[in-house]
């Protein structure tokens, strides 16, 4: 009795850690994306 009981909480444990990691990379943490520059500050660097 106590290795399906052993068996059972391992097998909790297991799936509550895979849930925490896998919930942990959820949501938009910062710009995932390159933002775009308007052409004319570029212009305006590269003159100075």
């Amino acid at each position: 009795m106590s290795q399906i009981r052993n068996a059972t909480t391992l097998t909790l444990v297991v799936i509550v850690l895979c849930a925490g990691v896998l919930s942990s990379g959820c949501g938009q943490k910062g710009p995932l994306y390159i933002p775009e520059t308007p052409a004319s500050e570029e212009s305006e660097d590269s003159d100075s």
